[in-house]
C-alpha cells in the first residue's frame, strides 16, 4: 500500500472524498493508487495539499509513489 492510500485510509477517507478535494475524476486517483498509472506535478501539489503533507513525504523524485 502506498503512502498516499495509508494516509487516504488513515482519514477514513473514500477515493471519490480524496480525488474531490483534488478537482480530479476518482478513476484518475485510483490508477495512481494500484500503480497504473504515473502522477504528474500538478497532481503531486493537489494530493500534497489535501493531505497537509508535503510531496516529498509521498513521491519519490521520479513521480512514483512512496
Amino acid at each position: 500500500m502506498s503512502r498516499l492510500e495509508r494516509e487516504r485510509r488513515e482519514r477514513d477517507w473514500t477515493g471519490l472524498k480524496l480525488a474531490t478535494l483534488m478537482g480530479l475524476h476518482p478513476s484518475s486517483l485510483s490508477q495512481i493508487e494500484r500503480g497504473h498509472r504515473k502522477s504528474w506535478p500538478a497532481f503531486r501539489e493537489k494530493a500534497a495539499k489535501a493531505l497537509g503533507l508535503s510531496k516529498d513525504e509521498l513521491f519519490f523524485d521520479d513521480g512514483t509513489l512512496k
